[in-house]
């Protein structure tokens, strides 16, 4: 049981209450178990990384379908969707979402004032509080732009506000709300562009680092701006077995040689 428990990344952050309930559990006259059944298991050193060789890659758009939702006609996609500025607000958060490697919260709470002097964003990414800073692409300078006079919200996206945040009382609500609606769109979008997962909202941020690393970013680079560390880039998003790159190995060993 507690190598179960302790398999997953957020296990310091409650292993503590959990021990304490193993701990009443023994003194407990009722309950069958002892402490002794866990034997010499230490939370502190357990490394749930060993469980990860298993997790499949990533979903990410591969570089032809990339192309082609990057240069879509935001008037003549999903036809089923009647509102047409709700569909542009989506297809533009997620264009936004590639070029920044952010995750839908990030960008839903982002702020003018994540905005540095030398034209990055910087902020502490809400899943794992990491401080990342993203250069400014030229395309998410334009949808910064297009979106500043949409509301005069502090958020970059006008998805929040705080007058319509206060209309509700469970704490995130607008924020869930909007991303549920997304990948409900973006479901439909991926039967479009006839892929062969589910579209949702993640993809983006996956296919993202997936484009840089492959594009030749040094993975320490793309990790900082990701909030992520490079062994799980490497692990995950480099395309180690690509035909590029075998044809780079046979030239580089070739020249070596000298023949």
């Amino acid at each position: 049981m507690a190598q179960i428990f302790a398999k997953y990344k957020n296990y310091r952050g409650i292993s503590k209450g959990f021990r304490a309930l193993l701990g009443k559990a023994d003194m407990d006259q009722n309950v069958q178990f002892s402490l002794k059944q866990i034997g010499g298991f230490k939370f502190q050193h357990y490394n749930p990384d060993k469980y990860m060789e298993g997790i499949s890659i990533p979903n990410i758009l591969n570089e032809h379908k990339l192309k082609l939702f990057l240069n879509m006609d935001v008037n003549e996609i999903t036809p089923t969707y009647k509102n047409r500025k709700e569909v542009e607000l989506y297809y533009d958060f997620c264009k936004f979402m590639f070029y920044t490697f952010l995750a839908p919260c990030d960008v839903i709470k982002l702020e003018y004032r994540n905005i540095s002097k030398r034209n990055t964003l910087t902020l502490r990414r809400k899943k794992t509080c990491k401080l990342v800073e993203i250069p400014i692409h030229p395309s998410v300078s334009a949808l910064i732009d297009k979106y500043k006079n949409k509301s005069n919200s502090k958020y970059i996206f006008p998805v929040l506000s705080r007058e319509s945040a206060k209309e509700y009382k469970t704490k995130d609500y607008l924020s869930i709300r909007f991303r549920e609606n997304l990948n409900k769109w973006l479901k439909a979008l991926g039967n479009d562009l006839e892929l062969d997962f589910n579209l949702h909202a993640y993809v983006f941020r996956h296919t993202a680092i997936s484009t840089a690393v492959n594009g030749g970013l040094p993975l320490a680079y793309v990790a900082i701006m990701a909030g992520v560390n490079p062994e799980t880039i490497h692990r995950y998003y480099y395309h180690g077995n690509t035909a590029d790159n075998i044809d780079m190995f046979r030239r580089i060993f070739t020249d070596a040689a000298g023949v």
